[in-house]
């Protein structure tokens, strides 16, 4: 059996309209319909469904995206290193997103895929020490000004006294 994995993206409209809008941009709308569960309206790239779908007895992998949430450290700068992580679900259970929970991170914290909350029956595949989520520290644009506008100690010792065994300048009169 042959696994393609292909990028999806959740769509908010729906209807006749809609899936016309969608192919019209190159995409192929969709439905993930699990059991018990409610239906996720999807859309596909076309020209990868298309490649897929020529291959017989095929697995589509859909990516799943991850989705923080959580109060965190207003001083750092939010970095989504990996949106996606890799799981192992039946195709009855795929979830629309997966959450992390981000309350209380401080400013050069990170959070790893092994933190990522995982619905009951989905098993995590990715490295659980890969870094999903990082909050970086932010710098104050006052610091970075003052660092650049004040030379180092060495530019500073080097530009005040002439270097050993140079010439002293010699004042040329006519």
């Amino acid at each position: 059996m042959a696994e393609v994995s292909i990028k999806g993206a959740l769509r908010s409209e729906f209807g006749k309209g809609a899936s016309r809008r969608i192919r019209r941009d190159g995409s192929v709308p969709a439905v993930i319909y699990g059991h018990g569960e409610k239906p996720i309206h999807i859309s596909l790239p076309a020209r990868e469904v298309g490649v897929a779908m020529k291959t017989s007895n095929v697995l589509l992998n859909v990516d799943v995206p991850v989705h923080a949430h959580g109060k965190y450290d207003p001083e750092g700068i939010l970095e989504h290193v990996h949106n996606t992580i890799e799981v192992e679900v039946d195709v009855t259970a795929i979830p629309a997103s997966l959450d992390l929970d981000i309350e209380g991170l401080m400013a050069g914290d990170s959070k790893t895929a092994s933190e990522v909350t995982l619905p009951a029956g989905v098993i995590l595949k990715s490295d659980p020490k890969m870094t999903v989520i990082h909050l970086s520290v932010r710098v104050a644009f006052e610091e970075v000004v003052a660092v650049a506008a004040t030379p180092a100690e060495g530019e500073a010792a080097a530009a005040a006294a002439p270097a050993e065994g140079a010439p002293a300048e010699e004042s040329k009169e006519k």
